[in-house]
């Protein structure tokens, strides 16, 4: 799967559960975004024909957008993302039964009969109720392979340069992680009552893959170390004006951090974040006498593009001390590592 599809699956993933409430909120009402993303919670009640309708819209939107995104793409364990979600998700017995109650309610609304209205939403409830409890399933599903399957194209670049038997055991290791995944979402899916440990079930399932893909990667940058970088990313070079200049440190010729040089967590991105992938990065920066920072390179890369960005940006957005020559501040370079881990 190419970078670019991971990173649109991705977005679709978030946007099912979280953004799309937002974007059907016509008024551009908070509160009615808000309705509408918790009614998604299996457990909540359906109150109204208008929550109905609005599971109903959902469920089928998130769909659409899983398969508008993976395009029929065979990538978990033989199967595109989207089979999955056509497998378990408003299967055809089960949306003719919404669709017949449904059209039931219309006619007793139609009719001025609210008690039967009532009772006919009580007889869809548990319908419902199954149907948003495996799109959650299945969100986790998705979100967790799909980590897997990210994971696994950061290596590819790497694996091109190294023995054919790495790519074997990048791709044994994908397919453990995948064919896992499957059968957590067979047992989840057969569960009668929601419960929200799933989640924490495809987190576990997908965890021995994705630190097994993330260690190889780190790796194999590491080996190849003396070799051009694949992914090479263009230095950044300060394109604004410089702050008020820092007085220089004593007796210290190469320039040094601030001391309230911002954390590496506030820029993780949040992709690479949520896929678990983590490392550390490199920099080579040139800095002014007055402690400004005037270009920012990568000496050594983590291996994926995006924490290497994350690093140059941080490292823009970080302040500096100049160091100094006989009581004089002077312009230098220093080298500094930059680490994304995963907090416990």
């Amino acid at each position: 799967m190419h970078i670019s599809k991971v990173l649109r699956c991705f977005a679709a993933l978030l946007a099912t559960l979280t953004l799309t409430p937002v974007a059907l909120a016509q008024d551009g009402s908070i509160m009615e975004a808000y309705r509408l993303a918790t009614i998604m919670d299996p457990n909540a009640p359906v109150k109204s024909l208008d929550d109905w309708d609005a599971i109903v819209n959902l469920l089928g939107r998130s769909s659409w957008q899983i398969h508008e995104n993976d395009r029929g793409e065979r990538t978990i364990a033989g199967q595109s993302l989207g089979a999955y979600w056509d497998q378990y998700l408003l299967v055809a017995e089960q949306k003719a039964k919404i669709d017949s109650l449904r059209e039931k309610a219309r006619q007793q609304s139609e009719a001025g009969n609210a008690k039967g209205v009532e009772a006919t939403i009580a007889e869809a409830t548990p319908l419902l109720a199954a149907e948003r409890y495996k799109a959650a399933v299945l969100m986790a599903f998705s979100y967790s392979a799909t980590s897997i399957t990210y994971q696994r194209t950061l290596l590819d670049p790497w694996l091109e340069r190294a023995q054919p038997a790495e790519r074997t055991t990048a791709d044994q290791q994908t397919d453990a992680g995948h064919g896992a995944l499957t059968k957590a979402l067979a047992d989840a899916v057969r569960a009668k009552k929601y419960e929200a440990g799933y989640v924490k079930t495809f987190a576990d399932s997908a965890h021995k893959s994705l630190d097994a893909l993330n260690a190889q990667r780190l790796r194999l940058v590491k080996e190849q170390a003396s070799m051009p970088n694949p992914i090479s990313i263009p230095p950044v070079s300060r394109a604004t004006s410089c702050p008020e200049a820092v007085p220089p440190a004593k007796d210290r010729e190469r320039p040094s951090l601030g001391g309230d040089f911002p954390s590496s967590e506030n820029f993780y991105p949040a992709f690479a974040k949520r896929a678990q992938v983590q490392g550390a990065v490199t920099l080579r920066t040139s800095i002014s006498d007055t402690g400004c920072l005037m270009r920012a390179e990568i000496a050594e890369s983590s291996g994926d593009r995006t924490l290497d960005q994350g690093a140059l940006e941080l490292a823009m957005a970080g302040s500096y001390v100049p160091g100094s020559k006989d009581g004089k501040a002077i312009p230098g370079e220093m080298k500094f590592r930059v680490k994304f881990e995963l907090q416990d």
